[in-house]
Parts: C-alpha cells; structure tokens; sequence
C-alpha cells in the first residue's frame, strides 16, 4: 500500500510538537525551599514586680516629687506677693494682677499633682484643705465669711484650725477675685481683707 508523503509528514510533526510540551518555551525547575528553625523565645530577665517597682521610682522622681516641689515654691511666692500688696498704702490694679498671676502659677501647680491621692497628703484633711472642691454646701464662702467678721486677729494658725472652707486654693481666689464692693482695693474692710489674704496665703 502506497503512503502519501503529506500524511505521514504531518503524523511526525505533531508527535514532536506533543513531545515537546506544545511548543512552549523551556521552563526552569523551582529550587524547594528550605524550611526555617523555629525562633524559640527567649525568657525574660526581670519579673513584672521589678518592672512595676522601676515604673514607681521613676514617676516619684520625675513627676510627683518636682509637683509638689514646684507647688512649694509656687505657694511661697503668692504668700510674698501677698504680704507686698498688703502693705501698699494704695495698691493699684496692676498691683492686684501680680497676686492674680501668681495665684494662678499656685492653682496650676497644684492641678499637676492633685490626682497624687496616697500618702501625707491624705493625713488631717489635707487634700480638701489645700483645694476643697466640689464645694456644694458652700464652705468656702461661709468659711471666708466667718474669718473676714472675727474681732481677733486672723493668724494662719487660726485658719489652719477652722473648716477647709476657709483654707486654701478657693478661700484665697474668694478674696483677691472678688469685685464691686468687696473688691480687696477698694472694699471698706480691706484691712480685714488683707490680714485674712495674708494668713490663709500663708497657712
């Protein structure tokens, strides 16, 4: 039987173009990866009570101690300012600005330790001495009130035995913040005024 040379070109061609994948281009085998070691935790070299104890010291040394060493000196200060008002013969309002400003350094220092709620501060009321506050039942204004009608003198050991509402931060801001006619340059009794300024700044 006789073979057309056109068919049996064509069986060949196509059983080297299978045998070739297709006729795509080479290919290159994929190298396996190697797997990796599992990274074995390393143990800590100090325990969290060491951590927490380091945590404290560092927030006594670098915030509460200079808080309350600022509200120190910030305290003694507005008591020097005080005593200077109260022996201007008349004090102008620039006068009453320096104590404004400088119970304003006082009220600002002491916001930046007054969450400190351990320790002395917690020992005879202090806390609410220094800055009583809510005052709902109106303690300071009573407070003020009683230390600015006694017949004695008002010494800042007087004030230290009276409520908290005559003592600290918001007894001070009732006198030298006041306007009209308690005003502490104008006001009648500014005598009065200034004994009491002078021993609750004090106190």
């Amino acid at each position: 039987m006789k073979i057309n040379k056109s068919i049996v070109s064509s069986l060949l061609l196509s059983v080297a173009v299978t045998a070739c994948g297709g006729g795509g281009g080479s290919t290159t085998p994929t190298t396996p990866t190697t797997p990796t070691t599992p990274t074995t935790p390393t143990t800590p070299t100090t325990d969290i009570n060491d951590e927490f104890g380091k945590w404290l010291i560092d927030l006594s040394e670098n915030l509460i101690v200079p808080g309350y060493q600022s509200f120190s000196s910030s305290s003694e200060a507005l008591n020097t300012s005080v005593v200077n008002f109260c022996q201007l013969d008349a004090p102008t309002q620039s006068d009453l600005t320096t104590i404004e400003n400088a119970w304003s350094e006082v009220n600002a220092t002491w916001q930046s330790v007054q969450w400190v709620k351990i320790g002395p501060v917690l020992e005879e009321s202090r806390l609410f001495r220094i800055q009583l506050w809510p005052d709902a039942n109106d303690a300071v204004e009573r407070g003020v009130t009683n230390l600015l009608f006694n017949n004695d003198p008002v010494t800042a050991e007087f004030v230290s035995t009276q409520n908290a509402g005559a003592q600290g931060i918001p007894a001070l801001e009732r006198l030298i913040f006041s306007t009209g006619e308690e005003n502490i340059i104008t006001a009648d009794n500014r005598e009065k005024r200034c004994e009491v300024l002078v021993a609750i700044s004090e106190n």
